[in-house]
């Protein structure tokens, strides 16, 4: 188990997606886990969290199929 957990819902984010992944990455501390729920994304987001999570470890994706929303995908990443 690590130290901190990162919960990150995310929904057609293609365009800043690799940013966001990247300095979460980049810092300094290390000893960190990111649940990313991707909320029913229709854009290419699911290829790029599949892509991060081949290459990080540190990253659990979750996909709802159909956008609920914030809340729910943050509730569902919380119960984890």
């Amino acid at each position: 188990m690590s130290l901190l957990t990162v919960l990150l819902p995310v929904r057609n984010v293609a365009a800043t997606l690799d940013q966001a992944l990247g300095s979460l990455r980049a810092q300094t501390f290390t000893d960190w886990e990111a649940l990313v729920v991707d909320d029913g994304s229709t854009d290419e987001t699911p290829a790029i969290l599949a892509a991060w999570a081949r290459k990080e470890a540190r990253l659990r994706i979750l996909t709802h199929r159909q956008g609920r929303g914030i809340v729910p995908s943050l509730a569902r990443a919380l119960a984890l």
